[in-house]
């Protein structure tokens, strides 16, 4: 379980998604939105293929990006690739929300 969490800490600090929409001028609101496409290519330009994005209630929630593990979780090599399916929860609009984060 240790190794399952230590890589997925990993995985997460090696897909810097806030500082990559940030230096694409895509920064949270509570009222501005951004085109769907600029945020799907500001992100697939970075990952190498485009992620699944989920909304709610028009505003960006998740972001999936897909890889092809080579070897052990524990050790392996994660290569960049398409997500396999749509697994996001909420279909998103031409113009999505970019909330920022509240506790």
């Amino acid at each position: 379980m240790v190794d399952y969490f230590a890589v997925a800490v990993k995985t997460f600090k090696a897909l810097p998604t806030y500082d990559w929409l940030r230096r694409a001028g895509i920064v949270p609101s509570a009222t501005k939105t951004y085109p769907l496409a600029k945020v799907v290519a500001t992100l697939t330009k970075h990952h190498g293929y485009a992620p699944i994005l989920s909304c709610v209630d028009g505003a960006l929630s998740e972001v999936w990006y897909g890889f092809h593990a080579r070897g052990p979780v524990q050790w392996g090599a994660f290569e960049a690739a398409a997500p396999d399916s749509d697994v996001g929860d909420g279909v998103c609009p031409d113009q999505v929300k970019y909330l920022p984060k509240t506790y």
